[in-house]
């Protein structure tokens, strides 16, 4: 009798322990940033949005979403620089997110989702990477020069986006 007492405080010891470990050793890498980063972009923090989105990416290279709202950010960031008249620096964000939008859909192709469960939302990613990797390449066969950037950012749409989770 008192070995099983035994037995069943010892398993409930491991249970308190080992469980929490193995679920905090499940949970996502870059969630937090990405989270974070979240929101701070539906606040229109569009900086501090890279900032986190940086960090959920260098936590977790092949967190695809986390590079989507990467781009985005340094999107509006951009178009933001290019009404101030700091086209070089809208510039060099466009290429950047257009770089990340690149390697977003590279990681979506190869399967690499961890938020986004729904393959319609998955679609609605990949569609709109493509969309924005056709008018980047569309824009720098005609004129790489930071004006035309520039020109073309303050009409340019983000595309259509599903609902942030």
């Amino acid at each position: 009798m008192a070995y099983s007492a035994l037995v069943r405080s010892f398993r409930r010891v491991l249970a308190g322990v080992l469980i929490p470990a193995a679920l905090s050793a499940c949970s996502l890498r870059g969630d937090v940033p990405y989270r974070e980063g979240l929101s701070r972009f539906q606040n229109g923090d569009y900086g501090r949005a890279q900032e986190q989105f940086a960090l959920a990416v260098g936590e977790n290279p092949r967190f695809s979403e986390a590079y989507v709202y990467l781009s985005i950010a340094k999107i509006r960031a951009a178009r933001e620089a290019a009404a101030e008249g700091r086209n070089a620096e809208a510039s060099r964000l466009w290429r950047e997110s257009t770089d990340d939008r690149r390697t977003a859909k590279q990681l979506m192709d190869e399967g690499w989702f961890f938020v986004t469960p729904e393959f319609a939302d998955r679609a609605i990613l990949r569609k709109d990477a493509e969309a924005a990797i056709a008018s980047a390449a569309a824009l720098e066969k005609i004129s790489p020069r930071p004006e035309d950037i520039v020109s073309a950012l303050k009409s340019a749409s983000d595309g259509t986006l599903p609902p942030p989770r």
